[in-house]
């Protein structure tokens, strides 16, 4: 039987499980709730196994610059402002990386220093807790086709209507064992210790398997080929 994906599919897998097709005293959009709460429990556990795991919900979006505008929305799926590299490329010209202001007092110069200078790089900062960034020197040109891009880390998807698909579809288990906990404290239910204690082991499983993932250089045997260096020059 193939694996849960869409939201729907997600809540029935739930309802089986516990029986709850019926159940009027937990409602479908509380369950929704319990399986978006779970995504993100797994998110954090994602993120916060190894600093090399953030790669895995890594993604990318392009902006353009528009003359005399300095700032700029960043992405809204962008977890906790979390930018891992921008550059600019306005058509081969100017290519270089878009990186963050070292102190706050060069702004002024950092401004003056791209007036008559086609050559000049931009520099960022984050305000208002990164729903924006600010460009220096601000832009002043308009460019079209996506002239900068921004790499960053991207929040795993909510899923708000019933054909949303899980976009962390390896630990969908571990989201549904998380609602299904939640359905049973909610019941009062006798077995809740024993769902638990399953939640656990998913989520053991799920940390496990994220290690898994972080590349080990360290993991390969190196060939001992001192015998080739000594009769190379025999």
């Amino acid at each position: 039987m193939a694996a849960p994906s869409t939201l729907k599919e997600i809540r029935e897998r739930v309802q089986v499980d516990l029986d709850l097709q019926e159940e009027v005293f937990i409602l479908d959009a509380e369950i929704n709730n319990f399986i978006n709460d779970g995504i993100r429990e797994a998110e954090a556990e994602i993120l916060t196994v190894g600093p090399e795991l953030q790669n895995y919900f890594l993604t990318k979006k392009t902006l353009d610059t528009v003359a005399g505008q300095a700032e700029y929305k960043v992405p809204s799926d962008m977890y906790a402002d979390k930018i891992r590299s921008m550059t600019y490329n306005e058509s081969g010209f100017n290519i270089h990386k878009i990186t963050p202001v070292r102190d706050l007092q060069d702004i002024p110069y950092l401004n003056l220093s791209g007036q008559n200078n086609r050559n000049y790089q931009y520099v960022f900062t984050q305000a208002l807790k990164g729903t924006r960034l600010n460009l220096f020197p601000t832009p002043d040109r308009t460019t079209t086709g996506g002239a900068i891009t921004i790499w960053y880390v991207r929040n795993a998807r909510s899923l708000e209507t019933d054909t949303d698909v899980c976009d962390i579809p390896e630990f969908v288990n571990f989201i549904i064992q998380y609602a299904k906990v939640e359905c049973m404290k909610k019941e009062g239910h006798p077995n809740l210790g024993v769902v638990m204690g399953d939640f656990e082991k998913q989520r053991e499983l799920m940390i496990n398997t994220l290690r898994n993932r972080i590349i080990d250089d360290e993991n390969e045997i190196q060939p001992d080929m001192r015998f080739y260096a000594d009769t190379m020059y025999e």
